[in-house]
């Protein structure tokens, strides 16, 4: 059955009490969230969202899933004591991705990740193939589809903001493997595909892209790792989205 907004708000409630909580969306199974939270500051975007995924308490994604899809922006209070939203922080809320499914939504696929179980042997096996991976390519994509033919949502979208910008990137398609496609949340710690690496380094999913894309961030990131991308496109890019 699908969410209700209020359910979403009153369970990241319990995990972030004194947070700015503001959630939108029309269908109860793709929403967009947006959570303001003091505890958040001095750790990184991947941080911040793990915390997020982790207080829904698996009510994301799989098959039942009561809440399929989660459009997230996290930061922490850009002044002490504010009563009023930080002017910009909304703005990832604008971002939107064709779902295989319902349109255009704002759409990030979410799982919690693996239980206390560990690895067994065949995730074992297939943790070391992920490795291999990320080690051998200076930039790794894992996504539904390809990077020529995405097969849904954020995927596409971050997909195409590599191939505009001109970046030399291998990609993964998880729907081709359903062990990876598990395997690779199981590696990384992080609930959603697609998962973009550099370098060995795990980055982020879509959100953080989008973000790190319009902020400079991300070409800074390749010029530090030696990563070749067109800075011009970049620049148009960003042009686009003021």
């Amino acid at each position: 059955m699908p969410m209700h907004i209020h359910e979403i708000e009153e369970l990241l409630r319990q995990t972030f009490p004194d947070a700015k909580i503001q959630v939108s969306g029309s269908d109860g199974m793709h929403m967009a969230a947006m959570v303001i939270d003091e505890s958040f500051r001095g750790k990184n975007r991947v941080q911040q969202q793990r915390a997020v995924y982790a207080a829904l308490k698996g009510k994301m994604d799989g098959p039942d899933g009561e809440l399929h899809a989660l459009a997230l922006t996290t930061k922490a209070p850009e002044w002490s004591g504010s009563k009023h939203w930080p002017p910009n922080a909304g703005q990832s809320g604008q971002f939107w991705a064709w779902s295989c499914q319902s349109g255009l939504v704002p759409l990030s696929e979410i799982k919690i990740a693996k239980g206390a179980t560990g690895w067994s042997k065949t995730m074992t096996d297939v943790k070391i193939q992920i490795e291999e991976t990320v080690k051998s390519n200076d930039v790794v994509l894992y996504m539904k589809g390809t990077k020529t033919i995405p097969q849904c949502g954020f995927s596409s979208r971050v997909a195409g903001v590599l191939n505009y910008m001109g970046v030399d990137f291998a990609d993964v398609n998880v729907l081709a493997d359903e062990e990876i496609r598990q395997g690779i949340k199981d590696y990384s710690d992080w609930p959603t595909v697609p998962q973009l690496y550099v370098k060995g380094e795990f980055i982020g999913g879509c959100d953080i892209i989008i973000e790190m894309t319009l902020s400079g961030e991300l070409d800074a990131l390749f010029d530090d790792k030696g990563v070749g991308y067109d800075k011009a496109a970049a620049d148009k890019i960003r042009e686009a989205n003021v």
